[in-house]
């Protein structure tokens, strides 16, 4: 018998394996409340809805909802299975997040939302209570961080499935639409019938420029001219260095020629060297 298991905990292994799972519920459980935040273009324009009301259902209908069940929630863990409460969070927070996909309305989309933070509001009452019951105090903070991974994983599987579902299913990301058509952009509930509708490289390509395009077009922050993509500043600061070289201050430069000095390098050829 293992010592956890001596002391009152299950075997490490199924203690990992319940880590891995509720971390697998956190994650899809992240992907489905962040993917209203990549469709706020297409819901605007399909719904007629402004920036307020993207907010109500960002906040109001989400936020607040999750955040005041989850004391009840928490309530519940202490006194019926945890398993149990975390099985029926995931099924209702499923389905809420279906029906906002074919949502046609502020109100009904609304609901929804209101829904998905019931189901969510379930979780993590329940799974902090799980893992701490599984571990140690010593392995406990190792566990912990595992399952909080899933907000991290959750976050990319939301822009993952928002990219790949539009360019696989022929529809659009989120980024402007303006061709007047009254359609459902969310790409996250999806009925392929034309193999051909699949798309190609250039396809997804062209969805992911999209993307890119709407959300460089922003308003920039006070004191930038634009809206920069990850690694476009570096690159910048890159071809900047290759061209005027790297600035180095007067303390520095002189450590770099005494350090010269020592191994029999000249201050000149140093000089030389830094210039090539």
């Amino acid at each position: 018998m293992s010592g956890s298991a001596s002391a009152g905990y299950p075997s490490r292994a199924v203690a990992w394996y319940t880590v891995f799972i509720l971390m697998l519920c956190y994650t899809l459980s992240y992907a489905d409340r962040q993917i209203l935040a990549f469709l706020v273009g297409p819901l605007r324009h399909d719904l007629h809805i402004n920036d307020t009301d993207v907010g109500l259902l960002q906040g109001f209908a989400f936020a607040l909802v999750y955040t005041v069940f989850g004391l009840p929630m928490g309530a519940l863990a202490d006194r019926f299975s945890r398993r149990n409460l975390v099985a029926i969070g995931v099924v209702i927070w499923s389905v809420m997040t279906s029906l906002s996909s074919v949502a046609r309305s502020f109100l009904l989309l609304g609901a929804a939302r209101m829904g998905v933070g019931i189901g969510e509001a379930a979780l993590s009452p329940c799974a902090f209570s799980m893992i701490t019951d599984s571990f140690p105090k010593e392995r406990l903070s190792g566990a912990l961080s595992v399952y909080t991974m899933g907000i991290q994983l959750g976050s990319g599987l939301a822009l993952i499935c928002e990219l790949l579902g539009g360019a696989l299913a022929g529809g659009a990301t989120g980024r402007a639409v303006s061709d007047g058509r009254r359609r459902v952009l969310n790409s996250m509930f999806s009925i392929l019938v034309d193999p051909e509708r699949l798309g190609t490289a250039a396809n997804l390509a062209r969805e992911m420029e999209g993307f890119v395009a709407y959300a460089t077009a922003s308003p920039p922050q006070a004191g930038l001219d634009r809206v920069k993509t990850p690694g476009e500043p570096e690159r910048a600061m890159r071809a900047e260095r290759l061209q005027r070289g790297i600035p180095v201050d007067a303390v520095t430069w002189g450590e770099i020629v005494a350090a010269g000095a020592k191994v029999g390098v000249a201050a000149a050829q140093v000089e030389a060297l830094a210039r090539k």
